[in-house]
């Protein structure tokens, strides 16, 4: 996580290694608009509709973060995602898309 650079991808901020407890904590960029499922069922409940160019924006973005994983991710490999749902898209206080939760992706070497 921490070489992904990508401004559609949730940037990793630091790790906190608890010893006494054997538990990993990862500081991850906080997305102040929360996610994709936050906003599917704000709007069902609202009976309300995304507008078309927003869903455009929302995709390209999650395509971007996807192309950074696949092609340019850790050099001469390869992310694969494998738990692309709308709880994993993140929105920043700008509402652009923040690809997260790499927990259970895998890296393919070339």
């Amino acid at each position: 996580m921490s070489k992904l650079n990508h401004v559609n991808i949730v940037k990793y901020v630091e790790e906190i290694v608890c010893r006494e407890e054997k538990k990993l904590f990862i500081v991850m960029e906080y997305c102040e608009n929360g996610d994709m499922a936050q906003l599917i069922k704000k709007c069902k409940a609202e009976k309300d509709f995304v507008a078309e160019d927003v869903i455009w924006k929302i995709f390209m973005q999650i395509l971007l973060a996807l192309r950074e994983c696949h092609y340019r991710g850790i050099k001469g490999s390869k992310i694969l995602h494998r738990d692309l749902k709308p709880s994993n898209i993140f929105f920043d206080c700008n509402n652009d898309v923040k690809l997260g939760d790499f927990g259970l992706s895998r890296i393919i070497k070339s």
